[in-house]
Formats: structure tokens, C-alpha cells, sequence
């Protein structure tokens, strides 16, 4: 059958059909997108971000022992016990 021998009611049906059936299509690709798309937040989410936390945690406790480190390489009490010993000349 020819496209342009077909009544133009029979080619509008038939091209709102195809317009139906294209959206149909697009809707369920978007869906099976958006549910890989929930499951990789959720992973992210509950397993990397956690991760992320934790190694921001053991860094920010990393520079607070180094600091402390270098305070008391700094300080000019050389004992650590608050009493400065006495120099004689």
C-alpha cells in the first residue's frame, strides 16, 4: 500500500500512532535509565561517601598530630616538664 494513495484520516492515524509508539518507547528507556541511576546514587551514597568521611577524618587527625608535633619540636623547653634548666657560663 501506498503512502499517498492512503485517505488522509488513514495517514494522520497512522502518524499519530507512530508519534505514540515513539513516545512509549522514549518512556520506558528513561525509566530503566533513571532506575540505574538510583541505584548508582544509592551506591555512592551508602558506600562511597562513607569512605570519603572516614579518610577526611583520618587526615584532619593526621594534621592535628602534626601540629602537635611541631608545637613542641618548637618549644624552648627542651625537657617537656615546664622547668627550664639553667645555662652556666
Amino acid at each position: 500500500m501506498n503512502f499517498s494513495s492512503m485517505k488522509v484520516g488513514s495517514r494522520l492515524a497512522l502518524g499519530f500512532s507512530t508519534l505514540i509508539v515513539i513516545g512509549i518507547v522514549v518512556a520506558v528507556f528513561g525509566r530503566i535509565q533513571l532506575e540505574r541511576l538510583a541505584d548508582e546514587v544509592q551506591l555512592l551514597v551508602d558506600d562511597r561517601m562513607v569512605k570519603v568521611e572516614q579518610i577526611t577524618e583520618a587526615i584532619n587527625n593526621i594534621n592535628l598530630i602534626a601540629r602537635s608535633v611541631r608545637n613542641i619540636a618548637l618549644t624552648s623547653d627542651p625537657t617537656g616538664d615546664g622547668k627550664r634548666k639553667k645555662t652556666h657560663r
